[in-house]
């Protein structure tokens, strides 16, 4: 959370000059706390100081906020693995507000969500990416290849560190419940 923060204060300036846009960061909040405000220096303040004062998060009222507020440029950034943030995606959608994130419980959770989100993307933008194995961004690196005219004739690899050290692990004349709990220790 706070370096999302960071970042969009690093970059506005660069923003700016490139493609005459600024971003101005209207709330923030993490799963314990919120701050909605007109004013960008103190929600840039008050993410640095833990003690700062706050308000009980509610996405409900950060959301309405920031539509209200900011109209057809509103976006919320959801940088959270948290599928029950992630369950807010379409409404924010239907609404008018549009998406970035990372949150890989929108487009890979439930069947239902994932369907509720793609009606909704005729309204507003909702831009993703994932990462697989060390943390290597996939969809986008696929689409800027598609984009540039080189065919995806087949991925190749193992995707998951999981998966990866147990198959390194694995005998494969006797297959061992050991290399499994190994992989559970690590991931611990």
């Amino acid at each position: 959370g706070r370096a999302i923060v960071d970042m969009i204060r690093e970059r506005n300036a660069a923003l700016e000059r490139r493609y005459n846009c600024q971003l101005v960061m209207r709330a923030w909040c993490n799963t314990s706390r919120m701050i909605l405000s007109g004013n960008e220096d103190e929600i840039y303040g008050w993410a640095a100081d833990e003690d700062a004062e706050h308000m009980e998060v509610n996405f409900d009222t950060m959301a309405e906020h920031i539509r209200e507020k900011h109209g057809p440029y509103a976006v919320i950034v959801d940088c959270s693995n948290s599928a029950a943030v992630a369950q807010f995606h379409s409404s924010w959608l239907a609404s008018g507000i549009h998406i970035v994130t990372a949150n890989k419980h929108g487009m890979g959770g439930p069947l239902d969500l994932f369907r509720e989100i793609l009606a909704q993307k005729v309204v507003a933008n909702y831009l993703y990416e994932t990462t697989v194995g060390a943390g290597l961004p996939m969809l986008g690196t696929i689409k800027q290849l598609q984009d540039a005219g080189d065919p995806i004739r087949m991925i190749r690899g193992t995707l998951s560190a999981s998966i990866n050290w147990v198959m390194q692990r694995v005998n494969p004349s006797a297959l061992s419940g050991g290399a499994v709990e190994g992989c559970s220790l690590l991931e611990a």
